[in-house]
């Protein structure tokens, strides 16, 4: 289990432009849709149980306090 930080969303385009600065090249897709810039990975020491949600979520409280402390 890892935990990483999110440090940019932006919207894809749906083809590749000129102007688009190379959207998250060579990975990113060229579709409508949007990309989640990660960094900082990080292991948990132990795993956290929690349930998840499709999409972006805010964790419950219980859940933060516990990763602010690793």
């Amino acid at each position: 289990d890892r935990v990483v930080d999110l440090v940019d969303v932006h919207q894809s385009s749906s083809t590749p432009r000129a102007d688009d600065g190379g959207c998250c090249e060579p990975w990113g897709e060229h579709l409508a849709g949007w990309h989640l810039a990660l960094s900082n990975p990080r292991p948990l020491p132990k795993s956290i149980p929690c349930k998840g949600a499709l999409g972006l979520w805010t964790p419950p409280d219980h859940i933060i306090e516990q990763l602010e402390q690793i």
